[in-house]
């Protein structure tokens, strides 16, 4: 059985403004192609396995707050400083939810014996709970008031793939990501992407330019030569010598775009890590993925990595 310290940890990030690990990123390195298509976007996240629609004039940020993805409007500059300014600001955020073995009498039981009562104390309001369903899933609304007024907004679906979506309020906006939320892996393509985008940012960081060229569209080829990407790697040694974590990416169409997110430990009590982000761009070519564009963060562009208490 899970205890509350467990518990809490799960809404660490969404929920509670104990932390923001922030990520930036200033000058990048681009060969190949922008995806630029136009049409219905969804988020897959990779590790969750989950995905959900993007609404027409949002957009993603799957790098500032690792294992989160901040959805917020593409008129908004949003720069992650707390949990907070996310919900200030009309933002979502979205992350996976510990499972809670599919058991709707322990999930009902965890969420209004325990989480409730975290998030009402951590806010200083009062929360109330509402349950429903989404097909066979059990889901739950946690609301939050201070002084009458909402201040923040959960809804958890307990599928095998659990999810948690907060705002700051219960928009057309959000209610229309909760009810898009769905398993990643339905969908065919799924593990072949994946797979793609892991292979790729493999060879990318062992510099494998011939395997990089069979794995890309002719496009690709035809406007990026193997000294432009030799030049890219050079210009992104930080990145190619960094941990490399993915979360997911932008599907639209036949065409996907994954952030790459590099993060160097502290080699000295002194300094502090570096993180930069890049992104792998892939387009289906028959019936295969295959890389069309690729953006490295160049050495110039580290970030430390900040941390928020």
């Amino acid at each position: 059985m899970m205890n509350k310290k467990m518990l809490m940890g799960l809404v660490i990030i969404v929920l509670v403004v104990v932390g923001v690990i922030l990520i930036k990123n200033r000058n990048k390195s681009t060969v190949g192609t922008e995806t630029g298509v136009t049409g219905v976007q969804s988020y897959v996240g990779f590790a969750g396995d989950y995905s959900f629609l993007i609404q027409d004039g949002y957009q993603i940020d799957d790098s500032s707050i690792p294992g989160s993805q901040i959805i917020f409007k593409k008129t908004d500059k949003l720069e992650v400083k707390s949990v907070d300014e996310i919900y200030s600001k009309g933002a979502m955020a979205i992350q996976s939810f510990t499972p809670i073995l599919n058991d709707d009498s322990a999930f009902k039981n965890y969420i209004n014996d325990t989480l409730k009562d975290a998030v009402a104390t951590s806010l200083k309001g009062t929360s109330e709970v509402t349950f429903g369903k989404a097909g066979s899933d059990t889901t739950a609304i946690i609301k939050t008031t201070v002084a009458g007024e909402l201040i923040r907004v959960q809804y958890i679906i307990n599928s095998n793939k659990p999810v948690i979506l907060a705002s700051g309020n219960d928009d057309a906006a959000f209610q229309s990501v909760s009810s898009s939320i769905d398993t990643a892996s339905k969908n065919s393509e799924f593990m072949t992407i994946q797979n793609t985008v892991l292979t790729v940012s493999s060879l990318v960081k062992n510099r494998m330019d011939d395997d990089i060229y069979r794995l890309s569209t002719d496009t690709f080829r035809a406007t990026t030569s193997l000294d432009e990407l030799k030049k890219l790697f050079d210009q992104a040694t930080f990145a190619l010598k960094s941990n490399t974590s993915i979360a997911g990416g932008v599907m639209t169409g036949d065409e996907f775009t994954a952030s790459l997110i590099y993060t160097k430990l502290a080699e000295k009590a002194s300094e502090k890590a570096k993180s930069a982000v890049g992104t792998i761009g892939l387009k289906k070519e028959g019936d295969q993925w295959k890389l069309t564009g690729l953006t490295l963060p160049s050495n110039d562009s580290l970030t430390p990595t900040a941390a928020e208490e």
